[in-house]
Parts: structure tokens; C-alpha cells; sequence
């Protein structure tokens, strides 16, 4: 896992800002980088789940990007900072755990599906970061996408696969809530935009806290 770190971190960032002794920070990322984070694309949750593991919030109708690295990049970022210092013993415990939530509550097209950057996506996710995704859940209601998931299982590979649960948005959203509740995911989690969601998030104001940790660690 060392190996592929490394590997991916230069692949994505090139020389300069691979091998920094420092984790990657906001100001080494574009513009066309940080594009799916302003759109809602995604997002690192402010609020971690009952159990102290960071949310991870993707909406694939909604990524904005120029090219396939934009995403890898953004996503690296993201996960990278998952991790935190709160005092807090169950998110102590399960510092660097993750859970990712695949949002595609909308239309989804033939043309989102993308297996290169879907492989991309799979190999900072699952191989390059020291982080443990314990689990993905998908929320959608789309044949097309019932039609694409044997080719994505099959590019996931088997412990991406055991962790992937998929479930319907088309539902009552009280049954809806009363699903995501019994994985420790409550309504005060998740912005206004999902369904059910009632948090207040705003992503610029989550990056501008974050470039001040990140001023402030120098």
C-alpha cells in the first residue's frame, strides 16, 4: 500500500508537490480541481456518523471537472483530511475510518459512466491512502444504472464489493431516513439538498476553515 501511495500521489500531482513532507493542501489544488466540490459533487460531511467515522458525500450528476485527474485529486484531498484530532473517544477510534455516500438521486445518463475515471476514482479510494472505507452506500432509482453496476462491480474488486450496498430513493422519506438511521446516518448529517437532509452546509465555508487549519499549521 506504501508503494501505490507514492505512486498515485506522484501520478496525480507530478514531482513538485508529491514529495513534500506534508499532506496536500487546498492551495495545491486548482480551480478545475476544487470545480465538484463548489458544485455539490463532493463533499467531506462536517458531521461524522454515531459512530465517529467521517461521511464522504458523492453526487456523480454533479461533477465538474476538465479532466479525469480533477476528480482523483479532489478526492485525495478530501479523504487525506478525513482524519482529525477531536477529542472524542468513538472518533478517536475511528480516526481514518470512512463511510462514502453515492448520492444519484437525479437522472443518470450513459455518458456519466466513465471507466477510466471510475478506475481512478477506485484506486485512491480503496489502494492509495491510509484511510479504511468500511463502508458505500448507493442511493438511486435509475435503470441505467442498474445496467452499469455489474460492469462497475466488476472493476471494484472483491473488498470493494463486500462493502458496497446499494439502496432505492424512491421512497417514502420517512422509510427512507428510518434505512440510512440503522447505519448510524441521521438526517442532521446530511445537507438540505438529499433527501431527508437537514443540515446547513456550505462547502466554501468548510474550504475557507480549512485553509485556516492548514495557514495555521504553516
Amino acid at each position: 500500500r506504501i508503494e501505490k501511495h507514492w505512486e498515485t500521489r506522484l501520478r496525480l500531482f507530478g514531482e513538485q508537490l508529491a514529495f513534500q513532507p506534508r499532506r496536500i493542501r487546498s492551495t495545491d489544488l486548482s480551480e478545475e480541481d476544487l470545480s465538484s466540490l463548489h458544485s455539490h459533487g463532493i463533499q467531506l460531511l462536517p458531521k461524522k456518523d454515531k459512530a465517529g467515522r467521517s461521511l464522504l458525500l458523492a453526487t456523480r450528476r454533479k461533477w465538474e471537472f476538465q479532466e479525469r485527474f480533477n476528480i482523483g485529486r479532489l478526492f485525495w484531498y478530501l479523504l487525506d483530511n478525513s482524519n482529525t484530532d477531536d477529542e472524542d473517544d468513538d472518533v478517536q477510534r475511528n480516526n481514518g475510518n470512512v463511510v462514502i455516500l453515492m448520492y444519484d438521486d437525479g437522472p443518470f445518463e450513459i455518458s456519466h459512466f466513465d471507466r477510466k475515471l471510475d478506475r481512478l476514482c477506485i484506486e485512491v479510494i480503496m489502494r492509495a491512502l491510509p484511510i479504511r472505507i468500511l463502508a458505500i452506500h448507493h442511493f438511486f432509482d435509475s435503470r441505467v444504472l442498474d445496467l452499469i453496476l455489474p460492469f462497475a462491480f466488476f472493476m471494484m474488486g472483491e473488498e470493494m464489493r463486500i462493502r458496497y450496498q446499494r439502496h432505492r430513493t424512491k421512497q417514502d422519506t420517512d422509510v427512507f431516513l428510518e434505512n440510512l438511521e440503522q447505519f448510524g446516518i441521521l438526517p442532521g448529517m446530511l445537507p438540505r439538498w438529499v433527501k431527508g437532509g437537514s443540515l446547513d452546509f456550505d462547502s466554501e465555508e468548510w474550504l475557507e476553515a480549512r485553509r485556516r487549519v492548514e495557514d495555521a499549521d504553516g
